[in-house]
């Protein structure tokens, strides 16, 4: 079994990717490294932290490959600020010769990618672009097989476990035999940056970051303190009492589910405060500074757990996961048909008028009811287990005792969407199959806000005085979190949809370096740690709520002041 991976992040920011500075803590060093390729923190956030590659035109990281194996799988990280004039390369297997070839991957310049055969007499065609200011996983498989070969590519958002586009092709020339290289490279026009690379024949190599639970271990951390050494004119010896060293250690940022999918706390900066020791003697004193005093302090090991992402535990199309509660194949409760989901629209409120003095209505803002979701199907288990499975399903169906919704998440083909509701009907009938182990079941789901999200979280990232853009590949406005970190002078945002309305946000106010202003749209709420900031939203502002990502492609500039760090702006696509 052979693998080759990649992560970029033991480098210098600005400073050249070479074979002897791409291995040790990077992973595999690459065996050729041609046209300027470099580390940088640019677009090195989130997941991807602390340091990518940037690939400008001409750009060439190859590794031999010395599998025997027909199979092979590689895996590609990939940010597009723009897309080429022209079609672009970026991936390269086959032999040294560039004669037998197994494949190659390509961009257009519609953002459309292709996984091409070595005899270009084949292709798979990505049905949807990649998206732009986004960090996209292209993942493929492909078997060598002379003209009998064949692939299949796939695309993902980040980290996802769903592929959004997929595609294969059988009866291709994919090369007579494994390739002897591979090559991840820029040719075309265009610079864009690619991270957590590798190649594998042991099959799918998957999303190079995961919710896990954070374990570190015991921190041990010494200090030196100077020791007093005081004596007075009588040598009388004088004790100072034991310093106190207080430790404060700040707690990692940690989110999931709602905000972000990866955890990955920085290192832990301990701030140490001595006290100065108070000595108090009646006569002449000499105070000399001795041997160093060495204080060994342990800090508690934490121990921080990932809430689980909505959606995480589906494995296959027509899965539900209810609160956590996976029903569909490979469980009792089979699925039949499932109403209202994401290929049905919600009632709608239309608004209108009628008109007094002929027919008709003036035409009024059309607005979604709530969303009703039904599903229908069956009970299948032991007749024994039978007691249990329906037991099971009342209770993961129960009513909550407040007013809050619970996520929903169902996969229809690839693609899985969530919505937040309640249950607000369970028909389990008890006939004469009951008994038997087979029982029919309906449940109905009832959402207050009709919208459903994508699983996956999208994230940019605008530098100060700058402008980014941004897709929401839904069919209606998403409520973006925007965080803001000081140090920051009245800091704005703008989003300018393409041919829309530009809107605004902006504050009266100063971030202090090392707070993060963070404001969530949907919920209208603004915050610095706990403290209520909404007061200080300027009046050429729209309404938090008002602050929206529309469908399609946006522009946003944020401006803090020549000084201040990035925005990060964070949203999920959204459809009705």
């Amino acid at each position: 079994m052979t693998i080759r991976r990649n992560n970029f992040n033991y480098g210098t920011s600005g400073g050249a990717i070479t074979t002897s500075n791409s291995g040790g803590n990077n992973g595999n060093a690459f065996n050729e490294v041609a046209g300027g390729p470099t580390y940088t923190a640019t677009n090195a956030t989130g997941g991807r932290a602390p340091l990518v590659a940037r690939m400008p035109d001409g750009a060439e990281l190859k590794w031999n490959w010395p599998s025997s194996s027909n199979t092979f799988y590689f895996r590609l990280y990939i940010y597009l600020t723009s897309y080429p004039s022209d079609v672009i390369g970026v991936f390269y297997a086959g032999d040294n010769s560039g004669w037998d070839v197994n494949c190659t991957i390509s961009i257009d310049n519609n953002g459309k990618v292709y996984l091409t055969d070595g005899l270009e007499l084949s292709e798979i065609e990505l049905s949807q672009s990649i998206p732009l200011n986004q960090w996209v996983r292209l993942e493929g498989r492909v078997t060598a097989g002379g003209y009998n070969g064949s692939a299949e590519l796939r695309m993902y958002q980040a980290d996802s476990a769903t592929p959004f586009s997929t595609g294969s092709m059988t009866g291709a020339a994919t090369g007579s035999s494994a390739p002897a290289q591979v090559i991840f490279y820029s040719s075309g026009g265009l610079t864009f940056f690619i991270d957590d690379v590798g190649v594998s024949d042991e099959g799918w190599m998957g999303p190079a970051h995961a919710d896990v639970e954070v374990n570190p271990g015991s921190l041990t951390a010494s200090y030196d303190v100077r020791s007093p050494s005081v004596t007075t004119n009588r040598n009388a010896p004088v004790d100072p009492a034991a310093l106190t060293v207080p430790l404060d250690i700040p707690e990692p940022d940690v989110q999931t589910a709602d905000k972000t999918t990866i955890t990955a706390p920085g290192t832990l900066t301990v701030a140490l405060d001595q006290p100065e020791p108070e000595i108090r003697a009646f006569g002449n004193v000499i105070v000399n500074i001795g041997a160093p005093l060495l204080i060994q302090g342990d800090v508690w090991e934490p121990s921080v757990g990932v809430p689980t992402n909505p959606g995480d535990r589906i494995t296959a199309p027509g899965q539900i996961e209810w609160n956590g509660f996976l029903m569909g194949a490979g469980t009792p409760y089979r699925i039949q048909q499932i109403d209202g989901w994401i290929t049905d629209m919600p009632g709608l409120d239309s608004g209108n008028v009628p008109q007094p003095s002929r027919h008709g209505s003036w035409s009024g803002r059309k607005l979604s009811q709530e969303r009703i979701v039904t599903v229908t199907g069956f009970i299948r288990a032991r007749r024994e287990e039978m007691p249990g499975v329906v037991q099971d399903l009342i209770n993961a169906t129960a009513l909550p005792l407040d007013d809050i919704e619970y996520p929903l998440a169902i996969r229809v083909l690839d693609d899985i969407y969530v919505g937040y509701g309640v249950v607000s009907r369970r028909a389990i009938p008890v006939d004469r199959n009951y008994r038997l182990g087979l029982a029919k079941m309906t449940l109905q789901w009832t959402m207050s806000d009709p919208v459903l999200l994508s699983r996956e979280l999208s994230s940019a990232v605008i530098p100060t005085q700058a402008t980014v853009t941004v897709t929401n590949l839904g069919n209606t406005v998403t409520y973006p979190v925007v965080r803001m970190r000081g140090p920051a002078s009245n800091p704005a945002i703008e989003v300018a949809p393409e041919g829309g309305e530009e809107r605004v946000l902006e504050f009266r106010m100063t971030v202090p370096s090392g707070q993060l202003l963070e404001i969530d749209c949907y919920y209208g709420t603004v915050r610095i740690g706990d403290t209520n900031a909404i007061s200080n939203l300027s009046p050429n502002s729209v309404p938090i709520t008002d602050f929206v990502i529309p469908a399609g492609t946006s522009e946003i500039t944020y401006d803090g002041g020549a000084s201040a760090p990035p925005a990060e702006v964070l949203w999920r696509h959204a459809y009705l």
